[in-house]
């Protein structure tokens, strides 16, 4: 498991990022800036997607990974979910499904995976 150790640190690290990243895209479409929160969710996307993919081959060689799969599928649903309502503009309903949904989504997942990876992180 050691040629993860990375992988692992840096999923925690972009999922980090990520949180305060959607807590910002909440403040801008508070403050009417949806060109730049829009922008800002796109790089979440990316960053999320790299999380997801990097993660499959740990995933592939430990155990007890449901939960934490589980969690990856929901934030992945919930993202499709906000792009879906910023596409139709609906500026609203995506700081709703940030705030209720999105980020305590995203804060479990890293949460799971601190859980899932502390033996091997911890040294």
């Amino acid at each position: 498991m050691d040629k993860y150790t990375d992988v692992m640190k840096q999923s925690l690290n972009v999922l980090e990022t990520m949180t305060e990243g959607l807590i910002h895209i909440q403040k801008q479409l508070g403050e009417g800036k949806a060109p730049d929160a829009i922008q800002l969710m796109d790089d979440m996307m990316v960053g999320f997607m790299s999380v997801k993919q990097s993660l499959e081959p740990v995933f592939e060689e430990l155990e007890g990974t449901d939960i934490a799969t589980q969690q990856l599928e929901k934030v992945s649903e919930t993202l499709e979910r906000v792009v879906t309502a910023f596409e139709g503009e609906a500026y609203g309903t995506v700081s709703e499904v940030l705030q209720f949904t999105l980020v305590p989504e995203v804060k479990k997942l890293h949460s799971a995976l601190e859980e899932l990876f502390k033996p091997y992180l911890v040294s």
